[in-house]
């Protein structure tokens, strides 16, 4: 999903007005909370355009800002990618409309997320950590209850794999993912100094590695990965679920030891 770009078949020019845009605020922050979550595997350059002061873009992102702490953080962190975004969609909007526009934030979404999510994870406080852990490991029963293959897709399957499982989830699952996001990245804030040690969380990684292989058998421990097919699939969604859930097993301090490490960079 996060690899997807603008159709080279147009769609027409916009006439949407402000308003109207306003009211897709949450669709496009849930389609990029999608691509920020699910962005570490996929490749994604930058997207750069040039920004036209107060249109209707403009104020769209300003009122993103204003509902969801993740997009004020983020933006007045990096403001260069704000006005990025901004001029990212303001060029969709021109040139396809909004379905256009609904691309690009998912493939600029890709692209703060490869870059950024990493930092805010690794720094993030130790509730956020827990929380981001237990959203990931809920979306994996949900989507296993389907099938593997749905399970493995949303962790590392192709564009298009994504784009199917993804629409699986309801809109109370997007904003919790959202929620998720924020709580993230606000936390990379208001967590106190974190002051562990680069490898401190090697031992309780290695806790619950032995409790995945306890669980699951040495000759099932599949890494999730790009590009496996048949039953490395479903072992793969096995070993992803029972890593999540052992986390959440240790103690608070140790899980958030081991969310950061391993996820943050």
């Amino acid at each position: 999903m996060p690899t997807l770009s603008i159709s080279a078949t147009r769609i027409g020019r916009s006439r949407s007005r402000p308003a109207k845009l306003v009211r897709r605020i949450p669709a496009l922050a849930a389609l990029i909370a999608v691509a920020i979550l699910c962005a570490a595997p996929v490749q994604a350059a930058p997207l750069l355009a040039e920004r036209r002061a107060d249109g209707p873009v403009e104020r769209l992102v300003a009122r993103m800002e204003a509902r969801n702490p993740f997009f004020r953080v983020m933006f007045q962190d990096h403001p260069a990618e704000r006005r990025g975004f901004i001029g990212a969609l303001e060029a969709a909007r021109r040139n396809g409309g909004v379905r256009a526009m609904q691309l690009m934030a998912v493939r600029y979404g890709a692209h703060m997320g490869r870059k950024y999510f990493p930092y805010y994870i690794a720094r993030t406080s130790d509730d956020a950590a827990r929380g981001y852990v237990r959203f990931v490991a809920d979306t994996l029963t949900f989507l296993r209850l389907g099938s593997h293959d749905d399970c493995y897709a949303f962790l590392a399957g192709s564009a298009r794999e994504r784009a199917r499982v993804l629409a699986l989830l309801n809109a109370e699952e997007r904003r919790r993912m959202l929620n998720v996001l924020a709580a993230v990245v606000v936390g990379s804030r208001s967590a106190r100094s974190i002051k562990d040690g680069p490898n401190a969380y090697r031992r309780p990684l290695q806790a619950v590695i032995q409790r995945v292989t306890d669980r699951l058998g040495r000759d099932n421990m599949v890494r999730w990965r790009p590009g496996l097919v048949g039953d490395d699939r479903a072992k793969a969604c096995d070993f992803a679920l029972a890593f999540y859930e052992e986390i959440l097993k240790r103690p608070a301090r140790e899980g958030a030891l081991v969310a950061r490490g391993v996820l943050g960079g």
